[in-house]
């Protein structure tokens, strides 16, 4: 067996998972799940709790114990608005002749220097050739992401579910709030890839430090679906 475990943070919560997997079948046996509004040093006690979880043992959750303050600015709330505001930041207002597309072509609404963004919603990689859309920002499992792609009809469909590299060809450290063009505006950390491992796990990215996660396809936590095509 091996174990792959991920951490990630979001304001002052800390989100653990710890996955057991078979190396002969590559199957995901189990998987556990834990959660720590804490300081950085009370996480041994959460990791304590995640391997009896994972060994199937009953664990008491912890009482609730109040963090110590830290500035609105770092807070998941502040966070999410800084993520609206920086898309809207980027909207071209009054005369735009300097990329104004010519006639018949689909309007762009923003530009960031590599990526540029339609009236429709599509965000359009001018580096790798890609156009992005964003799904529903709120929690989604990876069937419910899936099934939102295959019914993406905008702007005369083709979409499909992306790999991880070009996933990773989003991850821009220090890219607005979710190091990635604020022009998909998102307030979620994961996105799905298309990628499977197993009868139950799915591989996706961790914007939060471009990182490979493999999770449970029904885990929905700070989880987004995006639709990608190549226009090449």
């Amino acid at each position: 067996k091996i174990i792959s475990g991920t951490v990630s943070i979001v304001g002052k919560t800390y989100y653990l998972t710890l996955s057991l997997i078979s190396v002969k079948t590559g199957k995901i046996e189990n998987v556990a799940e834990d959660t720590c509004r804490c300081e950085v040093d009370e996480l041994l006690g959460s990791t304590k709790r995640l391997a009896k979880k994972l060994l199937g043992e009953q664990v008491e959750q912890p009482v609730a114990t109040t963090p110590k303050p830290v500035p609105v600015a770092e807070s998941k709330a502040k966070a999410d608005a800084i993520a609206k505001a920086e898309a809207k930041q980027h909207e071209l207002k009054g005369t735009t002749a300097a990329i104004a597309p010519p006639a018949g072509k689909a309007k762009i609404v923003a530009y960031d220097g590599r990526f540029e963004k339609l009236a429709s919603g599509i965000v359009r990689d001018k580096q790798s050739g890609l156009d992005w859309y964003a799904g529903p920002d709120k929690n989604t499992v990876y069937d419910d992401a899936k099934g939102w792609v295959a019914n993406l009809m905008v702007d005369g469909g083709g979409w499909r579910m992306p790999t991880l590299e070009e996933l990773k060809g989003l991850y821009r450290k220090g890219a607005g709030s979710r190091n990635m063009t604020p022009l998909l505006e998102t307030t979620g950390w994961l996105v799905w890839s298309g990628e499977t491992a197993g009868p139950g796990g799915v591989r996706a990215l961790d914007f939060d430090n471009g990182l490979e996660l493999l999770d449970r396809r029904d885990n929905s936590i700070y989880k987004r679906g995006f639709a990608v095509r190549s226009r090449r």
